[in-house]
This record gives structure tokens, sequence and C-alpha cells, in this order.
């Protein structure tokens, strides 16, 4: 039903459909070069002897989708001209496919579609049971040697439910005996089966015929006994034991003696491998948890592939897209509709509160639920199992990524279906920087879901397909596109393109995220304007680099510092003057407008007020263009929602608390703009447009916020993400200033200086922002609010911006092209995309310049500056 589909069953079930058009843009990338090494190196026979697997293969799509690929080449190969596909798909998938799911009927389903693929006259069905198994991937031991090394110290953190006390206890019990015993050698017999003989009995199990109903039974005979050796038993209750620690509740407090507890330590698993007996009560205990959350053992369940091999040649699916932590909506749709559609959270957390007395049986299922999603949780983010993807909230996508990657052997390659954020990100950038250090990372093809390949997902998801290598295969160029609508798209020479891995590091060198470029010449363009500056902020391992020596900063979060706010309609009244931004009310407070994005723009700190603003437009955030008869009045004042008292303000800038001025920018996606920032008078600021600080001065300064302001950095940032955060303006490509304070014959001046005179006339506008004038050595009053010229101006600092990147003519009209968005409100509002025409023409007058060897002849009269445009 549908309220079973949205909640919780799905992410239990894993019930996810991949359209059929991405599995095989997934096989094209991951496994036909992994099927063509092998036809040229062995033939049949070595295609016979790869494996592939998907470690969430629900009902077998990618599985029947590799399968089909590979029994065709077989066929083909073996007969060409009268190819015997069904005996090579009999043979293809009893050799070569493997699947795992934690939902028992996907599995039964995956293996019921094998077996419609693999009918052949005369012969029974497939043995599949060792091939396709059921259990939760990520979830188990991966490598026996966990099991030497002992139980992490932090499985005994505690969870909700646990006692610290017993959970004290029990850590430090652990500690000391991983200190106090040595490591386990499987090769001298014990309890346990060594790992060599599991690949070895597995092997030759996988090698038996299945031509007839006898060979078939007998196979599963010899599977079953197999899986209740002794010695094997012995190793999975071992690995049970493992995963308990996490699993099992911390209470009871310190056990009557050594021998009676019901927590596991190393001790118990090195006893059980060892062949001796733990205490009854814990060991049922612990298999009945693994059990019961599906833990698979990967050693144990493919040892002729984990073991005898070192991974699967080909890993390759669509894990879910969900967070391991329990979702209250998700959890109580279908039992419980009234909780999930709560008007809020705070509502919702009653209502849970209160199921103790209204559905104690749901409560009960509640909490075990609550229990079991932070014990799985714990395990990924704590075990050491996954180091790459086990990280922040976690997510079953990265940490799916982190498990392919592990399963596939050095000469294979793994591919997957999942979010931008795994390379978009800035949670994951350590499995980013692993792929591109490691040079494993062989394409990622991004898609947004606007025209809905996934029926069920948020149009507005971006998505990818991922391939990796092995390792053994280095990739110097990774191919990539963004922005596809569909699988088709890829192999378009224009959205397709390359990056080596310097190019990426000179984009993103802090976090090697995956630049989104919608066009293979936006790729270039942008490796082209990075190559000219190093980013704003360089950081590493060892050192921060900083040119401008810039931090930024936050200042007031809307939501949770809101307590602090003082409402206009309130203040307005106690107004008894302005000195700069700040008030002084009749009450002797001191009071800052709270400045939010939606009231600046480039070069103007007044672009948006709330004066005048009806209720309705309140609610919806929008707010009214000031004018350009107020803009030309250097006293006139934007009115803020709110206030802040002065002292809340310094206390927020700290040790910047006498800055006159700041640059803010807004932390938004793009528009007609992407990074739109300008220079604040000292203000109060809400978190949505952080603040900047540079500890450069006068026209160093001024040229720097007029780089910031460029088309050209605004075409870099929207390259990147959609929210301006920090991370994302750090590795903005600035020019440093030692390149601004040198000479440029064409322009007849310094960089700094040239560019510093033009945001003067532009930025001080207004008498709030004198403090910015004098710091240029200018005591006159604000200059006039022009229109017409001031548009000239910034198509100046547009493109002396350009020349100063090293971008030729048609990477500039490449870049202005971009800006679609802007093109389209011009052409609304002048017939014409004037910015465009604007900027080449002083583009091209700068070339000529530069050509003829003379002098730029400012397109203003009079000259950038001068004082006649200035208020009298």
């Amino acid at each position: 039903g549908e309220a079973e589909a949205r909640g919780n069953a799905r992410k239990v079930s894993g019930s996810y459909y991949t359209p059929d058009s991405l599995v095989q843009c997934l096989l094209d990338s991951a496994l036909d070069p992994v099927l063509t090494r092998a036809e040229v190196e062995g033939g049949v026979e070595a295609i016979l002897d790869l494996n592939v697997i998907d470690p969430a293969c629900g009902s077998g799509h990618f599985l029947l989708g590799a399968a089909r690929r590979m029994a065709t080449r077989v066929a083909q190969l073996r007969n060409s001209d009268a190819p015997d596909y069904n005996a090579a798909m009999r043979d293809v998938v009893r050799n070569c496919i493997h699947g795992v799911d934690r939902n028992p009927m996907a599995v039964e389903l995956a293996k019921v579609a094998l077996w419609i693929e693999t009918v052949e006259p005369g012969k029974p069905l497939g043995f599949l049971d060792a091939n396709l198994q059921c259990g939760d991937s990520l979830l188990g031991v991966f490598d026996l040697k966990a099991l030497e090394e002992g139980i992490p110290d932090d499985a005994y953190k505690p969870l909700t439910g646990d006692d610290k006390d017993t959970a004290k206890h029990f850590a430090k019990r652990n500690k000391a005996e991983k200190a106090g015993q040595g490591l386990l050698d499987f090769g001298a017999g014990g309890g346990a089966l060594p790992p060599a003989r599991l690949a070895a009995q597995m092997d030759d199990l996988r090698h038996l015929p299945e031509d007839t109903v006898a060979e078939i039974e007998a196979k599963r005979r010899r599977f079953e006994a197999w899986k209740g050796d002794p010695r094997r038993y012995a190793t999975k209750v071992a690995c049970d034991l493992y995963v308990a620690a996490f699993l099992l509740p911390k209470t009871g407090g310190v056990p009557a003696s050594p021998g009676s507890a019901m927590i596991p330590t190393t001790a118990t698993v090195r006893t059980r491998m060892g062949g001796g007996t733990i205490f009854g009560p814990l060991e049922a205990a612990a298999v009945d948890a693994a059990e019961f959350a599906r833990a698979f053992h990967w050693p144990l369940a493919f040892p002729e592939v984990i073991i005898g091999k070192g991974g699967f040649d080909v890993v390759l699916g669509n894990p879910p897209w969900e967070r391991i932590k329990l979702q209250e909506e998700e959890f109580f749709a279908a039992p419980a509709p009234d909780i999930a559609n709560a008007k809020n959270a705070a509502a919702r957390k009653k209502m849970i509160a209160a199921l103790d007395e209204t559905d104690p049986a749901l409560a009960l299922h509640w909490a075990k639920a609550v229990r079991q999603s932070a014990a799985e949780s714990a395990f990924m983010r704590l075990s050491g199992r996954f180091p790459l993807g086990g990280v922040g909230d976690v997510n079953t996508y990265a940490v799916f990524a982190d498990h392919f990657r592990q399963l596939v052997n050095r000469s294979g390659r793994t591919g997957m279906i999942l979010p931008n954020g795994l390379v978009t990100g800035f949670t994951y950038r350590a499995f980013l920087r692993h792929m591109l250090s490691t040079k494993t990372l062989a394409s990622f093809f991004g898609f947004e879901n606007e025209e809905k390949l996934f029926k069920g997902v948020h149009n507005e998801t971006k998505f990818g397909i991922l391939t990796l290598t092995g390792g053994a295969e280095k990739i110097e160029q990774p191919w990539f596109t963004a922005h596809l609508r569909q699988p088709t798209q890829i192999d378009d020479p224009e959205r397709r393109y390359a990056l080596s891995i310097e190019e990426i590091e000179a984009i993103n060198p802090n976090t090697l995220n995956l630049p989104a470029f919608r066009w293979a010449r936006d790729a270039k363009v942008a490796a082209a304007i990075h190559s000219m500056a190093p980013v704003l902020v360089r950081k590493s391992d060892n050192a921060t680099v900083s040119p401008w020596s810039v931090h930024f900063q936050r200042m007031f979060d809307m939501a949770n510092d809101a307590g602090l706010f003082l409402d206009h309609a309130e203040i307005a009244p106690l107004i008894a003057e302005r000195v700069g931004t700040k008030a002084i009310l009749t009450d002797g407070r001191e009071v800052f407008p709270l400045y939010e994005g939606k009231m600046f723009w480039h070069f103007d700190h007044r672009y948006g007020t709330y004066e005048d603003q009806t209720e309705k437009q309140a609610n919806k955030g929008v707010l009214p263009r000031t004018s350009d008869a107020r803009h030309d009045n250097p006293h006139y004042q934007i009115e803020p929602l709110y206030w802040i008292e002065a002292k809340l303000t310094d206390f927020a800038l700290g040790e910047r608390a006498n800055d006159p001025f700041y640059y803010s920018w807004r932390d938004v996606g793009p528009s007609e703009r992407t990074f739109v920032g300008t220079v604040l008078p000292k203000t109060a600021v809400g978190h949505a447009a952080p603040v900047m600080f540079t500890d450069a001065t006068g026209e160093s300064r001024a040229a720097f916020y007029a780089i910031l302001s460029s088309l050209v950095l605004d075409y870099a940032a929207r390259q990147k993400t959609n929210r301006m955060t920090y991370f994302v303006v750090e590795q903005l490509p600035m020019q440093p200033p030692a390149t601004l304070s040198a000479s440029c014959e064409w322009l007849d001046a310094t960089w700094e200086s040239w560019l510093a005179v033009r945001n003067l006339e532009l930025t001080y506008t207004s008498e709030e922002l004198r403090p910015f004038a004098n710091d240029l050595g200018r005591e006159h009053p604000p200059f006039r609010w022009a229109s017409p010229r001031r548009v000239l101006l910034q198509a100046e600092i547009d493109a002396a911006v350009m020349h100063l990147y090293g971008l030729d003519r048609a990477q500039v009209e490449w870049l202005i092209d971009s800006f679609a968005v802007l093109r389209k409100y011009e052409e609304r509002d002048f017939s014409e995309f004037r910015t465009k025409r604007l900027v080449l023409n002083a583009y091209d007058e700068m070339a000529s310049a530069r050509a003829n060897g003379v002098t730029y002849k400012t397109l203003l009269v009079p000259p950038p500056g001068d004082q006649s445009c200035c208020h009298v």
C-alpha cells in the first residue's frame, strides 16, 4: 500500500528498481573492459574464470545483464557460426555470477530470473544456493585478519539503552585481552578451518557438474555438509561473536565471574576459534543477534573468491541510498500514520513517548529498531571496516561504495550507481582523495533526475555512475559528465570530458571534489582559469596557505539565535540617531541592523529593503528592490526585518569587532549569478550570508573585492557546487597580492590601483561606507548612483579580470554565454544580452591596446574615480 511504500519497508527490503538503460551504461564501463581483457588473454576459459557480484542484488537486474553479455561472448567464441547461447548462459551463471541481498524474497526472485534465462532442454535448473546468498553485505566480518586483531575497543561505546559502567568494564577488559594474547595461528589447526582450506573446498564444489537431477542433489548435499563442518562453524561463531560485540546491549553490570559474561570480548573470539568452549548462553545470544541482523561473513560465504583470488573481478550494482539512522516518519508510516504525519518533530516525539501507554507492543518494536539501527551505525563507523565511507551521518550508499572498492581484486573493476554526494560533497573528501591518489577512478557520469529516470526519486536529485579499477590498471585521465538527463548523452563529445589528476587538484586542491561541468568546453575553460591562479586558501595536512590572509565567520543563526532578534516595528520608534549603520535608541541601547543575503548584490549593500513590504511579501521572503532615486541619496538606509544589540554584534565579531567594513556573500545556489557578494559596513549578518575578513588594506583589498565580484570568479564558483559554502569559496581561483601589485603596461597602472578605483566608485555610494573610501585615502562625498555608468564600470572590471586570467576571446564568449538566466532577464528587460555586449566591447578594446602596445582608454567619461561624479 501507499503508506508501506513510503515507510521503512522499502529500506529494510531493499526494493529498488534501476532502469535498464542505466544498467547497460554501468556494464559498458565496469564489465566490458574486464571481459575484453579476459577474451584476449585466455578466451572462453578466462571469461568463465571471472567472478561477478552484486552485493545488493535485489531481484538480479544487474546480474542478469552481466550474465547475458558474458554468455553472448562465450557462445560466439565457441562457435561464431552456430552459437549455443543457452549452454553458454548456463556455464556463465554456474561459474561466474554471485549475489547477496538482505531480503530473502529478493534472493529467491534473483534465482528465478537466472533459472528462466538458463533453461536448457533435458537438464535440471542449476544449483544457485552457493552463488546467491541472503545477508546484510555491510554487517559482518570481511577479512579473517580482523579476528586475529581482536574486537575494536570502540565496540563497547555505550549506545541508547546501554549502561555506561557495564560498557566501560568490557571496554577495559577487551583492551587488556588484546594486549595480553598473541595472534591466532590458523595453520596450527585448532577449532577453526584454515582459510586456504575454506577456499579450496568451495572451489571444488563450484566445479561439480549440474547436468542431472542426481548431480544437483549431490551438489546440494555437499554444500550443506560444507556449511555444517564443525571447524567452519567454529569460524562462523567467532565471526558472530565479533559482530555481536557491537549489537548486544551493554547491560547487567560486572559479571559474577569472567566465564559468565554475556557480552563477547576478544578472549571469547580467540577461545572459540581455537577449539575451546565458551559460556553457552553467550554463544547462543551472539549467534541469535548476528542472525537476526543477517550478518554476512564474506570469507565464509565466498572463500574461493575472497581468500583464493583476493576479491571479485567485477563488482556492480545500485546500492540503497538511505541513512542508517532510523527515520521516525519512515518507521511509523505504516503502523502509525498519525505519528508519521504529526505537524512537527516535537509533536511526533511526544506521541512516540506516549506509546508506552497507548501501544506498548509498538513502543517495544520502536525501541528495538532504534537500538538495532544505532548498533549497525556504530559498526560501520567504529569497526574500521569502512574507513572511507563510514563517516558522518552514515549513509548506505557511501558505505556500499567503500565495500565495493574492497570487494574487487587488483585486476578487476567495480561500478555503482549512487548520489553525487560521494564525489562532490565535503563529507567524503577522503574517499575521493583516495581514488585520485591511487589513480583508480576510471569515470563518473553524472545525471540529474529531471526526466525521472528514477520514478520515485525527487527530480532535483543528482546521481551518477561511478567506475573504479582494482589498482593494477592506473587511470591518468578519468572520464566525466554532469547534468545528463538520459544515458544516451554519455557518448556526446560536447558533454563528455577527461580531466587529469593534476587538473582536478588545481580546481579543488583541498577537497578533490569532482567539478560538475555541464559541457566539455566548461572543463577546459575552468581548467585554464585555475591554471592561472592558486586557490584562495590552500589546505593540506601540514599547513594552510592563504596569500590574502582571509578567514570566514558566520555571525547569527536565523533559527537558533532568533531569541536575540529585535523586531524593526518595535525598534523604529525608539531610534534617536544613526551613526553609520548603528542606531542609538532613546533608552541608550545601541543596535545594528541584521543583514540578510537578499539585502545586497554586487557592489551594492542597499539592494533590497523591508521598507514598504506587505506581510505576504515578508512571509515569502521577497524584498522590494531599492529604487535608483533612493540609491542616489547617500544618506538613505535600507530597513531590516530585525535589529541586534551592538554588544552582541561585537561579541560575534570577536577580534574583528573594530573592522568598519567587511565582505559578505550569499550562501545560495545559482540563478542569474552564483557567487554574489559585496562590501558591507559594520553590521550584524545572518548565517546565510557569511562574512570574509582579510588582512590586506587599501587598494590591494579593494582590488581583491573587485575580483571576487567578477564574472570570472562567478563562473568558477558555479562549476563546483550549488551552495557557496566555506570549502567552495576557499577553492576559488584568486590572483595573489603580488600579481595585483605588479604594473600592467597597457593599463598604465598596477592591477590593484586600476581595479580599486572602479570598485570604489561602484561601492562608495552611501555615507555608511565612508570608512571604505577612507581606507583608500579618499575624503570626498560618496559617488552618485548613475546606472548607465555603473554597468560600464562593472563591464570594465569583468573584462580586465578576464585578461588577468589569460582568457582568449572564444573562452570569454563561452564564459559569458554560460550565464543563461542572466541572459534571459536582460533580454526581457533590455531586449538584448547587455552584459555580453558591454563586456566583449571592453575586452576587445583592451585586447587591441595590448596588441598595439598602447594604453587602454576607458570607455567612460569622466574617467573612473573622478570626483565630479560625487555628491556635492
